[in-house]
């Protein structure tokens, strides 16, 4: 059954980072996210890289405050930290494009000033579990890596679940299965003693299934 690495994102550009290498462009995305300790409307903040050429037409076309429509990957992989293992996931840019306002979209009128047509936030895989990690039995959240194509080669991003899919994964759900998730972006960013900002991006479960075998 063929993998899928599918990211989807409409929001704000709120930050453009260029250099020689890369570009990268972060995004403000309203967003419902349900957690289990409580629902609650929050935005989010997921940071998306274009490298090489790409990166560099893109400087020349894309501002702050745009509203935008972006595709991407997510790659995921093992890097060293203090002396720990950490799993570091990045946004791979594909596509991007204008969004369209909500004037646009049902009437045809430009331009238009406000709010656009919709904020995005999923995420698409395809893939089989190579690692789960549960908690003590009063934790309210569990986590699985899955090995997914990447860019270039395989990409192992972990994913977060809580309330319903956490009680799957500790009851069902097994190593080597293959299995379909849908997810949201979410974004973790905390101020350091130096003045600095540790950005750290996860992707959250909304939804998932065990793949059929194809006969």
């Amino acid at each position: 059954m063929e993998s899928i690495n599918f990211v989807e994102l409409s929001g704000s550009v709120v930050d453009i980072y260029s250099t020689a290498d890369y570009l990268a462009i972060t995004l403000s995305i309203k967003k419902y996210i349900g957690m289990a300790k409580g629902d609650r409307n929050i935005k989010d903040y997921p940071r998306v890289v274009w490298y090489g050429e790409t990166a560099n037409k893109l400087a020349d076309t894309i501002t702050k405050y745009d509203n935008v429509n972006v595709t991407a990957t997510a790659e995921a992989s093992l890097m060293t930290k203090d002396g720990k293992s950490v799993r570091r996931l990045i946004f791979v840019g594909k596509s991007i494009e204008r969004a369209r306002t909500k004037c646009e979209k049902y009437f045809e009128l430009k331009p238009a000033v406000g709010d656009f047509s919709d904020y995005i936030n999923i995420v698409r895989l395809r893939g089989t579990v190579i690692q789960i990690f549960m908690p003590d039995d009063t934790a309210d959240f569990a986590k699985f890596v899955l090995k997914v194509a990447g860019v270039s080669s395989y990409s192992y991003p972990e994913v977060i679940c809580y309330g319903h899919s956490a009680e799957y994964v500790r009851s069902s759900l097994s190593a080597d299965e293959s299995v379909s998730v849908i997810g949201t972006v979410q974004t973790y960013i905390k101020e350091l003693e130096n003045g600095e900002r540790e950005r750290r991006s996860s992707i959250v479960c909304r939804e998932i299934a065990v793949n059929h075998s194809e006969e």
